[in-house]
């Protein structure tokens, strides 16, 4: 985290990574009358960083309030299971989830702010990278082996980024600008085999991007701005893969995957005060959504000398709820554009291979 003062006030949270296997924090940036930083510490991670308010308001040739959330996480576990005897049996479980329930916040609050010629900016920026992959192998040998390999990866990522302005006591700028914006990759992959007399394989792989990005604005009780700009965009990318081999004079397995995106993406332009705003400028309330959800069985193989058999399911959902609302009297000398898109393309692909052979 850092503070400096040049010819505006500029308030970060900086980018940071992390190599933990999950994340459940909160990162906050708030702007109040006031340019006095301080920063929150939760289990050794900087979490936040607030401005604290004071009586006097806060001026510059330009504003901005961002808070950047860029986490780098990762889960990898592998089981090896081996057994020899005339009745033997292995079992190897491997296990891995990464939940990210974190929510992200550039704030402006309570607060009276000023850039008369310039531009006050309100963004939080996101980029997470998610990923977890899990690898269960189990070898029995002896006439009444069994060989089991179980194998579960799941991601999920709830966490919200929220770009906002609201209860503020007057604004003045040329161009008030509030924006989110995340792009999150998900991957989860789980692949692993299984061998003996008798060989059996589960390999379950999910990932769900949940969550919400929003950008909201309330109108404060004095406003004089030219341009109004309020976006909530969004480019995610949830991918789930499975792999799984098995072998023996009885063979099966199951594979089933599961990619969803259900996230909330919404830009909101509200008057809690049903007061009457003009606006030198243009107004634009948009909220993008753009997601590639894939649900991918690389392969699966299960081979038996006198039985082979496999179940394979791979689902890919995507049903982002995209909004852009305006609810406030409001009128503008430029143009007003309202819109909201969802651009989703989802795939599932599952290809197996079982057979038998008896003489």
């Amino acid at each position: 985290f850092f503070f400096k003062q040049k010819t505006a006030y500029e308030i970060r949270n900086c980018d940071w990574s992390s190599d933990v296997c999950s994340s459940d924090l909160n990162a906050t940036t708030t702007l109040g009358p006031s340019a006095v930083g301080g920063v929150q510490v939760l289990a050794g991670i900087v979490n936040g960083a607030q401005v604290a308010s004071t009586a006097q308001p806060t001026t510059g040739a330009a504003i901005l309030v961002e808070a950047q959330y860029q986490p780098d996480v990762s889960v990898g576990v592998g089981t090896g299971a081996f057994s020899a005897s005339f009745v033997a049996s292995s079992v190897g479980v491997s296990l891995g989830t990464i939940t990210d329930n974190t929510t992200v916040q550039s704030l402006i609050q309570s607060a009276s702010v000023s850039a008369p010629q310039g531009t006050i900016e309100v963004a939080t920026n996101s980029q997470s990278n998610l990923e977890a992959q899990v690898v269960p192998t189990a070898l029995s040998l002896g006439l009444g082996s069994v060989g089991s390999a179980t194998g579960v990866s799941t991601i999920v990522d709830n966490a919200q980024y929220l770009a906002t302005v609201n209860n503020a006591n007057a604004i003045t700028a040329d161009t008030l600008a509030v924006q989110a914006q995340s792009q999150d990759a998900l991957d989860a992959l789980t692949q692993g085999g299984a061998g003996g007399v008798a060989a059996m394989g589960v390999f379950l792989a999910n990932a769900t991007r949940g969550g919400s990005t929003a950008a909201q604005v309330e109108l404060p009780t004095a406003l004089s701005v030219n341009n109004l700009t309020i976006a909530a965009q969004t480019n995610q990318a949830v991918n789930t893969n499975s792999y799984s081999v098995t072998i023996g004079l009885t063979a099966g397995a199951g594979q089933n995957i599961n990619s969803t995106l259900t996230e909330n993406v919404s830009a909101q332009l509200l008057n809690p005060l049903d007061q009457d705003y003009t606006l030198g400028g243009k107004v634009s309330v948009v909220s993008k959504s753009t997601n590639t959800v894939q649900a991918t069985t690389g392969l699966g193989l299960d081979l038996g000398l006198l039985l082979g058999a496999g179940a394979y399911l791979g689902t890919a959902t995507a049903q982002p709820n995209v909004t852009a609302t305006v609810q406030a009297n409001l009128a503008a000398q430029g143009d007003i554009q309202v819109s909201a898109e969802a651009k989703s393309q989802t795939t599932a692909h599952v290809k197996s291979g079982f057979g038998s052979r008896s003489e």
